[in-house]
């Protein structure tokens, strides 16, 4: 998969040997009804040294992790939030890869998705891009701005993509807004429900679990933003306009 020029966690010891454990950092998803907490951890690997691309490694032990928990990546984008040595990292998955996959050829009719997000300046973008078709993020009006297209082979090919903001401090607003296209659920791509999935550590199982999932509206858009907030003896997300978010839920 690639994401052209377009993001929480904690697990068990998963089968490849990553660690996770549960960190201070949560986040609170607004929405009808409430508020949805998302509670953050390490994985053990991830983001460890300061770096300027998302690694295959860091984005299979990710995906490993959650995969340990029963959790299913194939076919959905999935937010993580994590404690990191680059700071607090909110991260994008879109659809799953487990292990190292050479370059694939991109077929005739490969699948899309849009996105566009924005950060504050003092905040890094990672990006796992096999195609290297990603543009650098730019400053406008004092923020930080990327946008474009994953694209990638669902069908035939395990391969996925990734990207991240790191950096994250109280106070901080980060956004995100995504655009489904005609080939984003043909063959293999994404799922038409629940297509995208924010998933949180809990502590009492040592498990990760689904808390909330959302799908593209009539319109094909799905978007969300989200504000670092102070909290009792730790540090919070809270994620306003949250498009379709649906109820509790844990799959697996």
């Amino acid at each position: 998969m690639t994401f052209r020029s377009a993001a929480i966690a904690g697990a068990l010891l998963c089968a490849a040997g990553q660690t996770a454990h549960a960190a201070a950092t949560f986040a609170l998803l607004d929405q009808i009804g409430g508020t949805v907490q998302m509670n953050a951890g390490v994985v053990d690997g991830v983001f460890d040294t300061d770096m300027d691309v998302f690694t295959d490694e860091a984005m299979e032990s990710i995906h490993l992790s959650l995969s340990d928990s029963a959790i299913e990546t194939e076919g959905f984008v999935t937010f993580v939030l994590l404690e990191t040595d680059m700071g607090i990292a909110f991260a994008t998955l879109v659809d799953e890869q487990l292990a190292d996959m050479p370059p694939v050829a991109r077929g005739a009719n490969p699948n899309t998705v849009l996105m566009t997000s924005d950060a504050p300046e003092k905040v890094f973008d990672l990006t796992n891009d096999d195609g290297d078709d990603l543009n650098d993020a730019f400053v406008l009006g004092g923020r930080n701005q990327i946008g474009g297209e994953f694209e990638w082979n669902a069908s035939g090919a395990d391969e996925a993509d990734a990207f991240a903001w790191t950096g994250f401090e109280t106070g901080d607003f980060v956004g995100f807004s995504f655009t489904s296209t005609e080939s984003t659920f043909t063959n293999d791509g994404l799922n038409e429900v629940d297509t995208f999935q924010f998933v949180s550590w809990d502590k009492e199982s040592e498990a990760w679990e689904i808390v909330a999932t959302a799908e593209f509206t009539v319109n094909d858009q799905y978007g969300f933003t989200a504000e670092i907030v102070p909290a009792p003896g730790s540090t919070a997300i809270l994620l306003a306009g949250a498009v379709a978010l649906t109820g509790r839920r844990r799959r697996g």
